[in-house]
């Protein structure tokens, strides 16, 4: 009789094999904490894929490109409010400058009404056919407030010009600027 030797196979066990590192999850975990986010959901994808494949557990890799996406969709819409806002700001400065620039516009045509009348205006819209009427106002529609002195006058000395500034985060301006007569 012939004794045949059996040969004994190793045990084949159901638990996945952890015998490597997922390092493609461990590099996208990093990259999600650096603002490498594309790729590092990129390789956390890839890396889970792979670890499957091996047998491996893919947790570290799913953690990755988890990160990865979170961060990434936060990044995207920390970044489009701060150019909004820098947009926003940019319009209400340049609005700013065009209305202090309307006020010493109308300075100085206040200054040549006194060198010809020897007076200022006690109303600002006797200044009719030397300015136009929509410069008394600025882009949003506020008027310009302008105050002959002294109160009530008809032969006006001085005058203040006022216009309400929009406020920025470089707030160059006060809330208020203000044009005075040279008196």
């Amino acid at each position: 009789m012939s004794k045949l030797k059996k040969k004994k196979s190793a045990p084949q066990s159901s638990e996945p094999k952890n015998s490597s590192t997922d390092i493609l999850g461990i590099v996208s975990i990093v990259l999600a904490l650096v603002g490498i986010q594309l790729v590092g959901l990129i390789l956390g994808l890839v890396g889970a894929s792979k670890a499957k494949k091996e047998g491996r557990s893919p947790v570290l890799s799913r953690i990755g490109w988890i990160l990865n996406l979170v961060f990434g969709i936060l990044s995207t819409i920390l970044i489009t409010l701060i150019i909004t806002f820098v947009v926003i700001d940019t319009q209400a400065s340049n609005r700013n400058e065009n209305r202090v620039s309307e006020l010493n516009n109308l300075e100085l045509t206040l200054e040549n009404y006194y060198q010809q009348n020897g007076n200022y205006p006690s109303n600002i819209k006797d200044l009719g056919r030397l300015v136009d009427l929509e410069s008394l106002q600025d882009e949003k529609g506020n008027d310009y407030v302008y105050d002959p002195l002294p109160i009530g006058c008809e032969e006006c000395v001085s005058y203040t010009l006022t216009a309400e500034m929009e406020e920025t985060s470089l707030m160059e301006f006060n809330k208020t600027y203000q044009v005075k007569s040279f008196d």
